[in-house]
């Protein structure tokens, strides 16, 4: 039966566990439903249709009959409100689970819909009541059918939350129907419904095990319909966690992102308690560095006092401590006196070895062990060899890096190995690109013509990206072009008490005499400053457009824009923000990459470290990208690197459609390097490593696309 009742029937046995469970369900003659005067729970009576509901199979003779009731308003669907407890969990009492509950809007259910969930109680009572094992096999096979043959009817209730709850009250009153069958609803809700207070109090009251499989969700993943658990948000998690201090099971799924959900007197609290492992908190904080992304300076202050505090002294390993360090790069070394090194290595050297990663700007230690965090220090502090071979290495920040995915550097290992010289630079924008490129070409000598030159043999852009793109910092997000609407600005005038221009003008017009009066052009083109008419008039400003002008241009357009009404306070704020989105980005934009060419060699290599970088339509079909591929609509960011850096003896290598990890790089006998491959994961889950799927050689384009389906992706 699953993860089901087990071990409470074991030791109740069924009659008396059913008599244990006191369910919206209380007898064959009751039900539990909504009292129209208090609002709360009541007993009522059982009415005949509701002991024999009408399945799928009835459905048509119903049809007409249960259409008038529902345009009589006869069939108004409620929330019927479920337990806020968890009672007997493998003979543990849990009691009192709180949520915060809301009245969403309710939403229809369909004939359909009810028509469907009519017959799976059905299904699910001839379950409930099948106690010898061979009947119950056959109404279990027979319940597995009729959810599966109905899946389209299955998306659409759990796309609708209140008729997810009426599935829970099914599951309600038939306790000992195994409940993952809610699973197959789970997987096809939405966050926001699957997160929302009432429904996660519903579910939990229903499925008192499901509390024990509660796993954290991250943002935008999905989740499994096989693995029996019930995904949460951080911030969900820290609601319930925040309204049940007191609940053991609860703490046991707090994580370092239940401590960045946690108020910090709850989780002082829970550590008096004895709730939370101090070093277990800090050991997943040093696994998974990059879930500090959004670290507020209140818990972050939390951290360093409980590692201060801690009762019993924290023992990292070097490249740990290191982490750490990076969390609090302003702290004393004297703040992590309570924090004592595996393994025997020497804290005074690692607390060196950080002081020299914050000099030169490397702050993942995450990303290698100290002995090859040494190497990499000592070839960015002293002049390279000129006889020796040149790689540089552009990472992202960790900021940059959502899910440390940039934590795989075996590939720097191997060129360090293969004795290449790396330069290892970790970059937030493209700005700061042309330095890492002129520093290493002049072996790390800022006066170029004060010692010897060596030109870059191997480049590897790291970063997550796209076909088109390899993001190097934290994208915020932001428009593109502004767009601006009259009725926006009269409703902000009017609340905020301003007044507007003269009706005769008009807002737009203003602001479009001004945008002239300050040199921007018009054109009828996407690309420029636009006045534009739909349901009502609209300003259209493309912001690469204005990043063209001078900052003093600007300054002084912002102002005049501004003067002229403060909602134009936006297109400051939203300049901005794009300017950092567009500097956080290398695209196929960015022709001034081309000013590196002069430092790579002119058999130089460059390795793109991004996921879909590579990734190029096969237009002909013939399993080969070709010169015939080459159009526009296909060009990506290798394209952009064959065009920015061009020379006929070199290579660049793009990842295939996925990418599950880092390069490997493929060494020849004297140390030059053959191809290089991606890893991806195929159907199996294991790991297997494909040649770059496209690269470029001089004119030629070449690469295999996959025989095989695409790589299996996993958030599919």
């Amino acid at each position: 039966m699953s993860r089901f009742w087990c071990t409470v029937i074991n030791a109740l046995g069924a009659k008396s566990f059913a008599a244990a469970m006191p369910l919206t369900r209380t007898d064959n003659d009751q039900t539990t439903g909504l009292s129209p005067q208090t609002g709360r729970a009541q007993i009522v009576p059982r009415q005949a249709s509701q002991m024999e509901s009408p399945t799928l199979e009835d459905a048509e003779e119903n049809t007409a009959r249960a259409q008038q009731k529902q345009n009589n308003n006869d069939d108004t669907q409620t929330n019927q409100i479920l337990r806020d407890q968890l009672n007997f969990i493998n003979g543990t009492q849990i009691t009192g689970l709180k949520i915060n509950k809301s009245a969403p809007p309710a939403r229809e259910i369909t004939f359909k819909q009810r028509a469907f969930l009519t017959g799976l109680e059905r299904k699910m009572n001839r379950v409930q009541n099948a106690w010898f094992d061979f009947t119950r096999h056959n109404h279990e096979v027979a319940l597995r059918k009729f959810i599966n043959n109905n899946i389209d009817l299955i998306d659409a209730i759990a796309a609708n939350k209140d008729a997810m709850l009426e599935v829970l009250q099914i599951l309600g009153r038939n306790p000992e129907v195994d409940v993952n069958y809610i699973n197959d609803f789970l997987a096809r809700m939405s966050p926001e419904d699957r997160n929302s207070p009432e429904f996660v109090s519903a579910i939990l009251s229903v499925d008192r095990i499901l509390i024990e499989f509660i796993r954290y969700q991250e943002d935008g993943e999905k989740i499994n319909t096989w693995d029996g658990c019930f995904y949460l948000t951080g911030e969900t998690l820290g609601k319930l966690i925040r309204q049940n201090p007191e609940n053991p099971v609860l703490w046991l799924k707090f994580s370092f992102n239940g401590f960045k959900n946690c108020p910090p007197e709850i989780t002082r609290a829970a550590i008096a308690s004895g709730h939370i492992s101090v070093s277990a908190l800090v050991n997943e904080a040093m696994a998974s560095p990059h879930l500090t992304q959004n670290f507020d300076p209140e818990h972050k202050m939390l951290l360093l006092e409980i590692i201060k505090n801690s009762e019993q002294p924290l023992k990292l390993s070097g490249k740990d401590y290191l982490v750490l360090r990076s969390f609090f790069p302003e702290e004393p070394v004297e703040s992590l006196a309570n924090v004592s090194i595996r393994y025997g290595e020497n804290k005074d050297y690692l607390d060196t070895l950080f002081q020299r990663c914050q000099n030169t700007g490397i702050n993942c230690a995450e990303r290698f062990d100290p002995q090859t965090l040494e190497k990499l220090l000592l070839f960015r502090e002293q002049p390279l060899d000129h006889d020796k071979p040149v790689a540089l290495v552009i990472t992202p920040l960790r900021i940059g890096d959502h899910n440390g995915a940039f934590q795989d550097s075996q590939y720097i290992a191997d060129l360090l190995a293969h004795d290449y010289q790396v330069c290892y630079y970790e970059i937030g924008a493209e700005t700061e690109i042309p330095a890492a490129f002129a520093n290493t070409y002049s072996c790390n000598n800022p006066a170029v013509d004060a010692g010897a030159t060596r030109k870059i043999d191997v480049v590897v852009f790291g970063g997550h990206g796209t076909k088109n793109s390899i993001q190097l910092g934290n994208i915020p997000s932001a428009p593109k072009t502004a767009r601006i609407f009259e009725g926006f600005i009269e409703k902000y005038n009017r609340a905020s008490g301003q007044q507007n221009p003269p009706a005769s003008a008009g807002v737009l017009q203003s602001a479009r005499q001004i945008l002239l009066d300050n040199g921007l052009t018009l054109d009828s083109g996407d690309s420029n400053l636009q006045l534009k008419y739909v349901d009502e008039p609209f300003l259209q400003l493309n912001y690469a457009e204005l990043d063209k002008y001078s900052p003093e241009a600007r300054t002084k357009l912002f102002a005049d824009l501004e003067l002229l009404s403060p909602f134009f306070v936006r297109v400051r704020a939203d300049f901005a923000a794009w300017l950092a989105y567009d500097r956080s980005l290398v695209d196929t934009s960015d022709k001034e990459l081309a000013d590196c060419d002069q430092y790579l060699s002119e058999t130089g290599i460059i390795v793109a470290n991004s996921c879909f970088n590579g990734y190029k339509l096969d237009i002909n079909g013939d399993g080969v990208i070709d010169e015939q591929d080459n159009t526009p609509e296909n060009r990506n960011i290798i394209d952009a690197f064959y065009e920015w850096f061009s020379g006929a003896e070199r290579r660049f290598y793009g990842a295939p459609d996925v990418q599950y990890g880092a390069p490997q790089i493929n060494f020849a006998e004297d140390n030059s390097i053959n191809d290089v491959s991606y890893t991806y994961a195929d159907l199996a889950l294991s790991q297997k490593f494909q040649k770059g799927a496209y690269y470029r050689n001089g004119s030629v384009i070449r690469g295999e696309m996959p025989v095989s389906p695409p790589p299996f992706i996993a958030s599919e």
